[in-house]
């Protein structure tokens, strides 16, 4: 993983991070946590949820490196 791409799916449907912890049915100060890159990994039990959330697969919530 090289970055979160919450913000951008944030951003992309003009959620606020309480709407989106909403949706998910998690924290608010977690949402943040992956926003702000404060926690480099997204375990699996969070990761679902939020890719729920988005309509997303879990893999396109953070952007990977090559190799």
């Amino acid at each position: 993983m090289v970055r979160s791409l919450i913000p951008e799916l944030l951003e992309s449907r003009k959620w606020t991070q309480r709407q989106l912890a909403d949706k998910a049915g998690i924290s608010e100060q977690a949402v943040s946590h992956y926003v702000n890159d404060r926690r480099k990994r997204i375990p699996l039990d969070i990761a679902i949820p939020l890719a729920d959330a988005f309509n997303v697969h879990p893999r396109e919530l953070v952007e990977w490196a090559d190799g």
